[in-house]
């Protein structure tokens, strides 16, 4: 198997060739690895003196509308945008729209 890595580009291989103990390609093996999905609700900023005056029990708000559509991030790349839902009492997202994917790594030189 061929890894390439340079900082902040994506990762080529070679998926057909697998580890001659296994039959298992990196393919199966990367698609069954846990992907941390994360929900862009907002963001505040404030000077640093304020950040040490924040106590339990302050809101921070942010200029972001609840009934906006949230970003959805894996491994920092937006993949899908939706709407805040509760699911038995958590908070979820409605997936409205899949980003446009990148260019496959095969692309890149």
């Amino acid at each position: 198997m061929i890894l390439r890595f340079e900082l902040g580009r994506r990762v080529r291989y070679d998926s057909t060739v697998s580890d001659p103990e296994s039959n298992e390609t990196i393919d199966q093996a990367v698609l069954g690895a846990p992907l941390v999905a994360r929900l862009e609700l907002g963001s505040v900023t404030l000077p640093a003196s304020e950040w040490l005056q924040v106590r339990v029990g302050d809101v921070l708000s942010t200029d972001r509308k609840t009934n906006r559509t949230v970003a959805v991030r894996v491994g920092g790349t937006i993949v899908a945008w939706g709407e805040l839902v509760t699911v038995d009492g958590t908070l979820g997202v409605r997936i409205q729209q899949i980003a446009p994917p990148a260019a496959p790594a095969s692309e890149i030189p």
